[in-house]
């Protein structure tokens, strides 16, 4: 049978290969929306085609994000009641609020909630606890790539695909602010140590830094390679929760890790890591500032020193793209997310692999919770799950 014509999300390009990337710009087939008749489909009438027919459960059958042969080092959630999942009797929470596809998740300072941005446009806020929601943003026009809570618990910056960060209360769900200085979607967003500044990376190739209070932009990085979006794109940022600190890291598709200073008008640029043979899709600083992890499309983890560059750890546990990774905040674990649908816990110092926790599908985030105990996932799968770790 003949395949039909797909047009890439991100740069339109028609194909018929059945690779899981876009011949022209890399993306992943989930990325790629099929046409039929000659005309290309809408996302909004793709996604309500795909989920349309899928009812939530009310009798005991699998929600639209599980699957009965889900298999997992800790057993997740076996069945779903209405938009929330119940704990298995390992304690696990399986959220299905969204859905589609969730590429954001953040745990809270506080500890008390969680945050997660889908495909579905929503931001969804809901208790780790019981797995249900609290309060669900719906502003962004477009596929939310990017959440990111201040570090009071009070606010959450979103970052989209319709190329704007939304600044918003936690409690209301009320927009404060929104900056619209990208010109292509927005991968990652982190906030200053103060929750003064905001800084957004973009597959326009650069990274901005811009007041949270007002949207007002401050400077411009420009750091990585510039060409055709999302071919170089910036992916991963993050800023170190030193009081006062200026140190940024933001990681791209010219597969460079680059560490800079927040100083204006362009950036203050300190040292680049060009180890990885891939996209950068990750980047988290250690709790102590000295050290930065970041995952690739080479699927590895590396772990480098900020000070000189120099790597102290390859981590090759993948089979498959490394798309985040974060560092636990007692310093003694990292966990990574992965197309290979696990997220894998390993020790910072050996590599020596502590847990993994699979999906049905790839892994895009992962966030520790505050004391370290736990981890949240979120995936393809249309699923966020929370595992207990330690």
């Amino acid at each position: 049978m003949q395949t039909s014509p797909r047009a890439c999300r991100f740069c339109g390009a028609l194909t018929t290969s059945p690779l899981s990337l876009c011949p022209a710009c890399g993306q992943r087939t989930p990325d790629v929306l099929p046409i039929f008749l000659g005309q290309r489909i809408s996302r909004r009438a793709f996604v309500a085609g795909m989920t349309g027919g899928i009812a939530l459960v009310s009798s005991g059958l699998l929600s639209a994000c599980e699957s009965s042969s889900t298999t997992s080092t800790i057993a997740p959630a076996a069945t779903a009641t209405q938009a929330a999942c119940v704990p298995s009797t390992s304690g696990t929470i399986v959220f299905c609020g969204h859905t589609g596809e969730v590429d954001a998740v953040a745990w809270s300072p506080d500890g008390k909630h969680i945050a997660s941005g889908g495909r579905d446009h929503t931001v969804q806020i809901w208790n780790p606890a019981d797995g249900k929601v609290i309060l669900t943003y719906s502003e962004h026009a477009d596929w939310v790539f990017a959440v990111a809570w201040s570090r009071d618990s009070k606010y959450i910056a979103s970052g989209s695909v319709d190329q704007k960060v939304h600044v918003w209360e936690a409690a209301t769900g009320k927009t404060i602010a929104v900056y619209a200085g990208h010109t292509a979607a927005i991968h990652a967003v982190s906030w200053s140590p103060d929750d003064a500044s905001i800084v957004s990376a973009s597959d326009d190739a650069q990274v901005h830094v811009w007041r949270a209070s007002t949207g007002g932009h401050l400077l411009t990085y420009s750091g990585h390679h510039a060409g055709t979006p999302p071919a170089n794109g910036v992916k991963a940022v993050a800023w170190l929760h030193a009081p006062h600190s200026l140190h940024i890291v933001s990681g791209g598709a010219d597969k460079t890790a680059q560490l800079w200073d927040a100083v204006p008008p362009t950036g203050r640029p300190l040292l680049t890591y060009t180890e990885h043979t891939g996209e950068v899709d990750g980047v988290a600083w250690s709790p102590d500032g000295k050290s930065i992890v970041s995952g690739a499309q080479d699927n590895t983890a590396r772990i480098w020193d900020a000070a000189t560059g120099t790597a102290s750890l390859v981590y090759k546990g993948h089979n498959g793209y490394v798309r985040a990774v974060a560092w636990s905040p007692d310093g003694k674990f990292v966990a990574s997310a992965s197309a290979d649908s696990t997220a894998q816990i390993w020790d910072h110092q050996s590599g020596s692999l502590f847990l993994t926790v699979k999906h049905t599908n790839w892994v895009h985030a992962v966030s520790w919770s505050p004391d370290s105990t736990h981890i949240v996932t979120s995936s393809a799968d249309k699923s966020v799950r929370v595992w207990q770790v330690q």
